[in-house]
């Protein structure tokens, strides 16, 4: 019996490690698992920054390509502004001013052209209120439908006063 006694510590011993064995394989196995699981998530992080990357790169594209845009327009207004200013300028220099004013008369323009009318007027009273000293001459020129008979497709009056400028029909 005491030979047994050795064996049987022994026998603890060999199970004790293989107890031991049997929890370092399975903290291996939990490492390995979180690694796995660790590199799905790494690789699922990468393709969310891969996708947030291309998402900033078409928005700075589509900013960058809006700022061209409104530098050509902040261009254009520029020399428009400036285009205005050089009329006003001639307008205060000036003695007299003719004015035409050009109307689609077609069927198509018929509810715009009462409104039109009146925007051409209120634009007479304005320039004669901001450049009073002006004599101002108008004329007009409306063109209507090809359909009508040649000598109904226009409506013309050479440069007159503004009275009968507002008489004419």
């Amino acid at each position: 019996m005491a030979e047994r006694y050795p064996r049987a510590m022994h026998t603890t011993n060999t199970l004790s490690n293989i107890a031991d064995l049997r929890r370092v394989l399975d903290e291996i196995e939990r490492n390995e698992n979180e690694n796995i699981s660790g590199n799905i998530r790494l690789d699922a992080i990468k393709k969310q920054c891969d996708m947030l990357q291309k998402e900033s790169r078409d928005k700075l594209s589509a900013t960058e390509e809006k700022q061209f845009y409104a530098r050509q327009d902040l261009d254009y207004i520029s020399k428009r502004r400036n285009e205005i200013n050089d009329v006003i300028k001639a307008l205060n220099k000036a003695e007299s001013v003719d004015l035409c004013f050009l109307m689609d008369c077609t069927n198509s323009m018929k509810k715009y052209i009462e409104e039109v009318k009146n925007r051409i007027f209120e634009t007479v009273q304005s320039l004669k209120s901001r450049f009073s000293h002006l004599k101002i001459r108008l004329a007009f020129v409306g063109y209507r439908d090809l359909n009508l008979p040649a000598d109904e497709q226009f409506s013309i009056l050479d440069f007159t006063n503004e009275k009968e400028f507002e008489s004419f029909g």
